[in-house]
């Protein structure tokens, strides 16, 4: 477990409002102590976070109505800055051709237990090393 003081900041992006309601919810009850959950609606609002923001891990659906999740990928590549990002989608995934180590590829919406057991298995484990 992460010391309370030093929880990891993760920003929810997703478009669908009862959808972001239910994951926050979700990521905030399984992760009081870990995760500070933040969130955003689309994808502007998003990279805005991200520019004014110290945010460890996003987790964001893939389709909006201002782009597409490629927008944020781009953005965190060229910032440089050390955020992990994975996809949580109810839309077709498909393989997207990446060396990246940051990018975690897609989850499948609606099994939010697959996130939670990724959060913990990959992000949080390898942050406390």
């Amino acid at each position: 477990m992460i010391h309370p003081l030093v929880r990891k900041k993760i920003l929810l992006v997703e478009a669908n409002k009862d959808s972001e309601a239910l994951t926050k919810s979700l990521l905030e009850t399984q992760f009081a102590n870990e995760l500070q959950i933040c969130s955003a609606n689309a994808i502007q609002e998003a990279i805005d976070f991200l520019k004014s923001s110290k945010i460890d891990f996003v987790v964001s659906a893939f389709v909006f109505s201002d782009g597409n999740g490629i927008e944020i990928y781009n953005y965190i590549c060229e910032s440089k800055q050390s955020i992990k990002l994975v996809f949580y989608t109810g839309h077709l995934v498909f393989e997207f051709p990446t060396q990246e180590k940051f990018f975690y590829g897609f989850l499948q919406k609606p099994d939010t237990q697959s996130l939670i057991d990724f959060i913990e298995q990959v992000w949080l484990a390898k942050s406390e090393r």
